[in-house]
């Protein structure tokens, strides 16, 4: 395992590699006829925690520890489980939040965040054909890589002039003159609405209250085209290290949803302060002392 799977910063933008796509056979000029089931969002989160050993090697538990651990390397203020985002019912698996000073008052620069699963059927949406449009999908996602290639090539003048490093140069694709690109945009984004309309993933995006999303999976287990644009996805291996396969685009998140999924996160933390301290507190507001949790020392 590489160095730097452990020390990327999953907030820097990042070019990706441009593999050689598949012909595209199918035609999803009336994917929109295609009937969707509505997600079951809390069903997917239940089988998720409850799920024992993956056919990886990966457990529920070493998910949550080395993805945990991967966001503390990133410096975060504040971390939190089980996060809701605009209501109870909508928990992302874990969140975090970034604060500086600005003038008198603290700031919050960013909030990112990330759903864990063990399992690929768990992360997707339950919608009819699911694997053959997810197959569709990725197929046109390639075929979005090599446009964009040519894009490149042939005009240089879109390219992001602030850009300091040539690894991280940019471009405004979306001001380029290949039709058959912004066709191609067109039928990803039909696609895309077939599949993920109502689900998990689209409903914590549109709460807008991280500015980067994320899904945690094992190692293998889901495609980086096979998610909804703008996720961001981190492949998380046996040994805890953790590899981020796609970076996430910057959501639209203004203060106040920023400001509110802080806040949850700051609630959610209570509960791991409290039994932290030995202090337990039931559901009639009784208060009871116990010894703090100790850690175990290792035999020699």
């Amino acid at each position: 395992m590489s160095e730097e799977q452990l020390n990327f910063d999953f907030f820097a933008e990042l070019s990706e590699p441009v593999p050689e796509p598949a012909p595209v056979k199918e035609n999803v000029d009336g994917a929109d006829e295609i009937s969707v089931e509505p997600a079951a969002l809390s069903e997917a989160a239940a089988k998720a925690e409850s799920s024992p050993e993956t056919e990886r090697g990966v457990t529920p538990f070493v998910l949550r520890q080395a993805v945990l651990g991967y966001l503390a390397g990133q410096q975060p203020t504040a971390v939190g489980i089980r996060v809701p985002t605009r209501v109870k019912k909508f928990q992302v698996s874990m969140a975090a939040c970034w604060i500086a000073p600005q003038s008198k008052q603290n700031h919050i620069e960013k909030v990112v965040a990330i759903d864990i699963f063990d399992r690929r059927e768990h992360c997707l949406p339950d919608c009819a054909e699911r694997e053959e449009l997810l197959a569709t999908l990725k197929t046109l996602k390639l075929e979005k890589l090599k446009l964009e290639k040519v894009i490149r090539e042939n005009e240089p003048e879109l390219k992001d002039s602030d850009d300091l490093f040539e690894e991280f140069q940019s471009y405004d694709y979306s001001a380029s003159r290949n039709t058959a690109y912004h066709k191609l945009l067109k039928q990803i984004s039909r696609l895309q609405h077939v599949i993920y309309k109502g689900s998990r993933m689209e409903l914590i995006r549109q709460a807008a209250v991280a500015d980067y999303l994320y899904l945690a999976v094992p190692a293998g287990e889901l495609a980086p085209e096979e998610l909804a644009d703008g996720w961001g996805l981190l492949h998380v291996f046996p040994d805890r290290q953790v590899k981020v396969v796609k970076v996430a685009s910057r959501q639209q998140c203004n203060e106040e949803g920023r400001r509110h999924l802080a806040l949850n996160i700051a609630a959610t933390s209570l509960k791991s302060v409290l039994f932290a301290n030995g202090v337990a507190v039931d559901e009639h507001l009784r208060v009871s002392f116990q010894p703090p949790p100790r850690r175990r020392r290792k035999r020699l």
